[in-house]
């Protein structure tokens, strides 16, 4: 096993732990664990959020232009 997998195990077995334990909202765990991934540099930080830009944005920009075309926002959940 190398370095960096030792670290990620490491860092999943605390998540897993944190989230079983139940005191702590799983959010929080979550964040926390993807920014102690990237300052360890077991994540690459151009790709910590990259997940992250795509229903955040494409969902509110399916149903602003459902909007602008008349049509009711639920529709533009469609296009997302």
């Amino acid at each position: 096993m190398t370095t960096d997998q030792i670290i990620l195990f490491s860092l999943f077995g605390g998540v897993f732990a944190m989230l079983l334990w139940g005191r702590i909202r799983y959010d929080i765990v979550a964040f926390s664990a993807l920014m102690i991934g990237v300052v360890l540099g077991v994540v690459p930080s151009a790709d910590a959020f990259a997940g992250f830009s795509n229903a955040a944005i494409v969902i509110p920009q399916g149903v602003a232009f459902a909007t602008i075309a008349g049509l009711p926002p639920e529709m533009g959940l469609y296009t997302a």
